[in-house]
């Protein structure tokens, strides 16, 4: 994110603590970690591949991290 010269509030969560919360199993049913929470009422996405992806493809600059090559876009999601 800082690369990419993106805004970011970052939220260290316990595991076993806010993961387990009604609001947070609301945004994300699978409490898992990390989650990517939008602004509004857009949701959230989890999953590090699917938070890397998205972070590349939907930002200026991104195509540097995740060519669109699917070669290496597939080296790069192993």
């Amino acid at each position: 994110m800082r690369h990419l010269k993106i805004e970011d509030k970052v939220e260290i969560v316990n595991a076993f603590g806010k993961t387990r919360t009604e609001e947070f199993i609301a945004m994300n049913p699978c409490h898992t970690c990390p989650t990517l929470q939008f602004d509004g009422d857009d949701g959230a996405i989890w999953e590090s591949c699917a938070i890397m992806r998205w972070l590349c493809v939907n930002n200026k600059g991104g195509e540097e991290l995740y060519p669109s090559d699917p070669i290496l876009r597939g080296k790069i999601d192993m």
